[in-house]
């Protein structure tokens, strides 16, 4: 039974385990059981396209594509933002990016090349994407349609052969799909030509689309109409996998990790790379210990960047790290200076944000193997309206907070921590999951925690020098500050001033916790590492070098 979320659905008690729920603007998601990781797929589908993905806003921008659009109604072209969650394949290399689009009201310009009735990717289009006869990618719409201007007239129309076989799509539905009765002939919508003269234009609109170019149409009448080059602005990491999704019932009993970029849902990649499989199958089968080894061999499988040469990007960062977020980006990196390679500011960036990635990968490795009981114990459900789902995690929370093993039970916050960090929500859904967390993403930064109730600070490789300002006035207030990847024996501790420095991870990261040596309210911390967590006498009875300050 198909269901569409929307107002017109008024019976919840219609919705079963089973059924398949087509969201608008997103994917169809399945109520199946949690053996099938139906769970993970619901965290990982289903608030996409509003997740971030891998990427920096410091190192990447978003893109945009210009198809040629006409103006059908006369009221001028107009767009919908990408956050309607729209995809589309405009490079044609089988990943549908998160996309803007054209209004109902106004029609793209194609060229159906395989005669399939459908337009399936950008080079159907005229703009950018489209190839032309030199085998190079056109500059804008205007200059791809000109090829086919065989008289040099500056006018496409009945005297050139392309005419006849030229479509208007007007996509009255707004899915990015062509249906039945969207495509026009020009004849049917009384066009007579297309002029391929145009002036720039470059007005970004409020959904966030930039009208590049605009030119016009001759309609058989001798009025004329108006015609854009709109670039779309396109999120090449958010995208939807349109090729063979087909996955065999081995696969499915493995680990569920959503796709972003260029990189397909790890069980599709699965189902077409047997290495990758039996990386992960490995996975599955092995201890603690081996799990943690097998984590990065799989992220590289995953994002073909296997065979990346380590040293190939330059001295400040590990290539390979930069070629997966190159990939789940869909974007390669360049600086200012047009470089590929990232120079001593752009490194520990873009080192940071693998280390965000390789955590998410990790932790939804282990909540689907070493710790998937605890984790179904997130319920999902839908709200009366069946507009809304809701994440409950009042049971697994009461599971953690009863553990008697308390390193045990901070893992988990971590892992549920860096499970649901590229989630929209993330800090209302960290909130209701039990952790009023802190986790560094951005540099160096100062964190002013709350003093009546207990904070959670993450931590992982590259996060820089930052600051804690927090106090507790009793034990049930303690804070927590957790080191993902780290032990606590390769850390060094500095008493500075009343301040306590702690370098987890070298030189280059520390946590300064302020005040902590001028009373008990400024070391109520439990400091948590893989091998260990220390509570504030295991702290003062370490050995110090201890920096005064001036004055």
């Amino acid at each position: 039974e198909l269901l569409l979320l929307n107002p017109s659905i008024t019976d919840p008690d219609k919705i079963k385990a089973g059924d398949i729920l087509l969201i608008p603007g997103t994917h169809g998601v399945s109520l199946d059981q949690i053996s099938k990781n139906g769970l993970f797929k619901l965290l990982s589908d289903l608030l996409w396209p509003g997740s971030s993905g891998p990427g920096t806003s410091d190192a990447y921008q978003n893109s945009h594509y210009d198809p040629i659009v006409i103006d059908l109604n006369g009221d001028g072209v107009k767009t919908i933002s990408k956050s309607a969650g729209l995809v589309f394949d405009h490079d044609g290399n089988l990943f549908a990016e998160n996309t803007g689009w054209v209004s109902p009201e106004d029609g793209l310009l194609v060229l159906d090349k395989n005669h399939d009735g459908k337009i399936g990717s950008g080079n159907e289009l005229f703009g950018s994407n489209t190839i032309l006869n030199n085998g190079q990618k056109a500059q804008n719409g205007y200059e791809a349609l000109r090829e086919y201007d065989e008289n040099h007239d500056g006018v496409i129309d009945k005297n050139d052969t392309i005419w006849s076989q030229l479509k208007v799509w007007q996509d009255k539905n707004s899915n990015a799909t062509v249906d039945d009765g969207e495509l026009f002939t020009l004849e049917q919508l009384k066009i007579a030509g297309i002029k391929l003269n145009y002036k720039n234009i470059n007005n970004t609109d409020s959904e966030g689309n930039t009208h590049l170019q605009q030119g016009g149409v001759i309609y058989e009448d001798g009025h004329t109409g108006m015609a854009e080059d709109i670039g779309l602005d396109t999120d090449k990491g958010k995208t939807q996998y349109v090729g063979d999704t087909t996955v065999s019932e081995d696969v499915l009993a493995l680990p569920y990790i959503r796709g972003f970029g260029n990189v397909a849902d790890l069980q599709v990649a699965m189902s077409h790379n047997d290495a990758l499989k039996a990386l992960v199958s490995q996975y599955v089968a092995a201890d603690e210990a081996g799990k943690s080894r097998l984590v990065e061999q799989i992220i590289y499988a995953w994002t073909g960047t296997t065979d990346t040469d380590p040293h190939g990007r330059g001295n400040y960062i590990d290539a390979r790290h930069l070629a997966v977020l190159e990939v789940t980006t869909g974007e390669k990196y360049h600086n200012l200076m047009n470089s590929a390679n990232p120079n001593p500011n752009d490194g520990p960036i873009l080192e940071k944000e693998y280390q965000k990635f390789y955590g998410y990968v990790d932790a939804m490795l282990q909540a689907q193997t070493t710790y998937k009981d605890i984790f179904s114990k997130i319920n999902v459900t839908l709200d009366k309206d069946c507009r809304d789902f809701t994440l409950n995690f009042q049971d697994m929370e009461k599971y953690i907070s009863g553990m008697s093993n308390q390193s045990d039970a901070l893992n988990l916050r971590g892992l549920l921590f860096s499970l649901l960090v590229y989630m929209p929500q993330f800090e209302d859904v960290s909130n209701s999951a039990g952790i009023p967390a802190v986790r560094d993403n951005t540099g160096d930064d100062i964190y002013q925690g709350g003093n009546n109730h207990p904070d959670y600070y993450f931590f992982e490789k590259g996060h820089g020098q930052d600051v804690i300002q927090d106090y507790a006035g009793n034990d049930d207030q303690a804070d927590t500050v957790v080191f993902r990847q780290a032990l606590s024996d390769g850390a060094t501790f500095d008493h500075v001033g009343d301040d306590l420095v702690i370098h987890a991870y070298g030189d280059d990261n520390s946590v300064t916790l302020k005040n902590y040596f001028n009373s008990d309210g400024y070391r109520r911390y439990h400091l948590v590492f893989d091998d260990a967590t220390l509570n504030a006498e295991q702290v003062l009875a370490r050995e110090y070098t201890f920096t005064g300050t001036d004055g």
